[in-house]
Formats: C-alpha cells, sequence, structure tokens
C-alpha cells in the first residue's frame, strides 16, 4: 500500500513531528510506500522515520531541482509544479492519504483525495485548521452530500497504526 503523510512543511510541534516519524517508520516495516510532499516539517519527518526502517519513501518536490531539498529519500520526484501541482501528483500517487496537522497546503491535499476517492484519515485536532474542517463536514464525515469518501478522524497515533494493520488483513 502507498501512504501519503500529509501536514504543515514549516510543523515545529516536536509531538506531531514524531508522530509523522513513528506511522512512517511502522508502515515501512510492513513494507508500505510513504509518499511525502517533500521538504521540512512533517514531510521531513516521514521521510526519516521510512529510511529508519530501510523502507521506501517517495518525495514529491514542488521545485525544478531535487538538489534544492536537502533531506534524503530513496525516489525524488522534481515536479517543477508548485506547491499545489506537485500536490496533486503525490495525492494521485497514494492509497490512502495520512493528515497530521497542516494548514491551507494540506487542505488542498484533503480535498484533492476527496474528489479522487481515496480514503482520508486524519489525527483529530492536529492542527487549528483541521479541527475546523471537523466541524464543516458533511454529516461529520463527507466534504459534501455527494458523499466521495468518508473521512476517518483518529484520537491517537495508536489508532492510526491499528487501522494501518487492519487495511492490511482486509
Amino acid at each position: 500500500m502507498k501512504l501519503m503523510i500529509a501536514g504543515a512543511w514549516d510543523e515545529t510541534d516536536k509531538k506531531l513531528l514524531e508522530v509523522a516519524y513513528q506511522i512512517a517508520k511502522m508502515a515501512a516495516e510492513m513494507s508500505h510506500i510513504v509518499i511525502t510532499g517533500g521538504g521540512t516539517g512533517i514531510p521531513s519527518a516521514a521521510t526519516q522515520g521510512a529510511l529508519a526502517a530501510a523502507g521506501i519513501c517517495i518525495a514529491y518536490s514542488n521545485e525544478g531541482h531535487c538538489e534544492s531539498t536537502p533531506e534524503p529519500a530513496t525516489f525524488r520526484v522534481a515536479t517543477e509544479m508548485g506547491w499545489d501541482g506537485r500536490s496533486v501528483l503525490a495525492v494521485k500517487s497514494c492509497d490512502v492519504l495520512i493528515v497530521l496537522g497542516g494548514c491551507n497546503g494540506t487542505l488542498n491535499e484533503i480535498t484533492l483525495a476527496y474528489l479522487n476517492n481515496i480514503p482520508i484519515w486524519i489525527l483529530r485536532d492536529s492542527s487549528e485548521m483541521i479541527s475546523r474542517l471537523h466541524r464543516f463536514l458533511y454529516l461529520g464525515k463527507y466534504m459534501d452530500e455527494r458523499k466521495n469518501v468518508e473521512i476517518e478522524f483518529f484520537d491517537s497515533v495508536q489508532d492510526i497504526i491499528k487501522r494501518i494493520k487492519l487495511e492490511v488483513n482486509d
């Protein structure tokens, strides 16, 4: 399974960065591929977690040259498409979008996943934007009345890890 771990590139909350690292590490240990939007913050923590488990991490860069982003990844894709274009490619490459905090760029990734019927798993109250999003949702779990895909909220990293393991058994 290909899991995209999304969140703020400028995240400084050490607990949230550790959550990204732990989820990616566990996913890589289970032979899942980790996808990120490249860069610092949550993407960097997820990349480091996947690589710590000798897993595969694909980082999509918004820039034209992979050398401009310092952290390693198994594969780097230099999109030359800016932040929004990079997000389209990264999201459409994943089987599940895991959201850990974030702001407007992460919201863009959530809506892209929703439009493409990609499951969305969100760590509840992981950012102010996520708290507002949860209150906004139609019936508490859809972006709109079309009900493309249910957005699932999780209370802890352990709950997300259990869900990943459940997907493997299905």
